[in-house]
């Protein structure tokens, strides 16, 4: 469940490629993940590695559009190296149901949700806001751990995450201080957002 900080109702990307449908249920979602494709990849320059495993790439996907295996896979091959399953739960609990990618105004990361009639979304719960609206919040979290695990001396590296969507944003969550990044609700719009991204890293 995704609560997309944009305006307007969350457009595909130019993307032919198939992808999350944020007008039917996770359940259909989950049921109708696409096969992984052979694509041709750019490398990356530099040497990259997540958890002491050697990667192709800083790319990655959060665990929001990995529904399930065939998810992972079917990213996987689409230019993301560090990819994180959803959560496993110690019991069974049906998804919530329609919207499951809903617009908002905000600029926090975590938020209580009304539809436009003032009705609370997801039980009242606070849910977790994605896309640009987070993205500057996202980068002064980095540079504040960042700054502490170096005056700490601490042996921990961090995984960028929050309104990622370009090429620009990956360089700045890297130059402030992740180890690699995730994309969320940009690769659920556009699936060739990594492909992309990795050409123009690849070209300088």
């Amino acid at each position: 469940m995704r609560v997309s900080a944009e305006k307007h109702a969350p457009q595909d990307g130019d993307s032919s490629l198939p992808c999350y449908d944020w007008q039917r249920s996770y359940e259909w979602n989950y049921n109708h993940a696409p096969s992984p494709l052979t694509v041709d990849e750019k490398p990356v320059a530099g040497t990259w590695n997540y958890c002491g495993l050697p990667v192709g790439s800083p790319l990655g996907i959060a665990a929001g559009p990995l529904l399930n295996g065939r998810w992972v896979l079917y990213y996987a091959s689409l230019g993301f190296d560090v990819l994180t399953y959803k959560t496993v739960r110690s019991r069974a609990r049906a998804s919530y149901p329609l919207p499951n990618l809903q617009p908002v105004f905000a600029g926090r990361v975590a938020a209580r949700v009304k539809d436009a009639h003032g009705r609370k979304l997801f039980d009242g719960e606070r849910r977790g806001i994605a896309g640009d609206a987070i993205r500057e919040a996202a980068l002064d979290q980095i540079r504040l751990f960042a700054r502490v695990i170096g005056e700490h001396q601490l042996k921990l590296r961090m995984v960028g995450v929050g309104g990622i969507a370009t090429a620009q944003n990956v360089r700045a969550q890297l130059a402030a201080g992740s180890h690699a990044v995730q994309f969320g609700t940009a690769a659920m719009l556009d699936p060739q957002v990594g492909l992309k991204i990795r050409g123009e890293l690849a070209s300088g």
